[in-house]
């Protein structure tokens, strides 16, 4: 099975979909968020509807956040739950934003979204029939 390794600079911080690391050094913190991390100095009410827009798209209420407390590099790993193959996308490759089923999100920086591509799903290459099945995400840069 393909695992992703991840060195991280102190204070560098990375989000993944829960229950997708591996293994981690002794250097890095892990904190479980509602909904999307990027957005946490929202109130209750915008958290809650946060993950329920990433619910609504089949992913899980919760994503992680694995951040790099020591002062020096640190490595954590990230498995996808079944076998298959990982690749490594910059968005910026692509308009800064790629649409993909879901599930498909092990990984990515900081600042990176997960979103439902509901609104104009027939633009994006998603049927509005299908729409539930993917997601959008995008990279707030690298």
């Amino acid at each position: 099975m393909q695992y992703c390794e991840l060195t991280l600079d102190p204070g560098q911080t990375v989000i993944a979909e829960a229950g997708g690391m591996m293994c981690m050094s002794a250097g890095i913190t892990m904190e479980t968020v509602l909904g999307d991390p990027n957005a946490q100095n929202q109130g209750f009410l915008g958290k809650i509807a946060s993950a329920g827009k990433r619910a609504m798209t089949g992913e899980s209420l919760f994503m992680t956040k694995f951040t790099n407390a020591s002062s020096r590099k640190e490595m954590v790993c990230f498995a996808a739950p079944i076998p298959g193959k990982i690749l490594p996308v910059h968005l910026d490759d692509y308009g800064g934003q790629l649409i993909c089923q879901k599930d498909s999100f092990l990984c990515g920086t900081m600042g990176s979204k997960s979103a439902s591509p509901f609104r104009n799903g027939s633009e994006r290459g998603c049927s509005e029939a299908k729409a539930s099945s993917c997601s959008d995400y995008r990279d707030a840069g690298w």
